[in-house]
């Protein structure tokens, strides 16, 4: 996957989990970029220590 994919990808779900969660009327904060990077993402034996550090 390019990298400019991932980050379009991460874009399209962020403003999909932000309606989602303005529907319940729920604030989120999800980050503007990946916290994570696509190597890490695509790495079956990655797991973050936490979730936003």
């Amino acid at each position: 996957m390019p990298p400019e994919l991932f980050e379009k990808a991460w874009q399209q779900a962020r403003r999909a989990a932000e309606k989602t969660f303005a529907l319940h009327r729920e604030a989120v904060r999800v980050p503007e970029h990946s916290p994570y990077s696509l190597k890490q993402v695509l790495d079956p034996d990655f797991f973050p220590d936490s979730a936003f550090d």
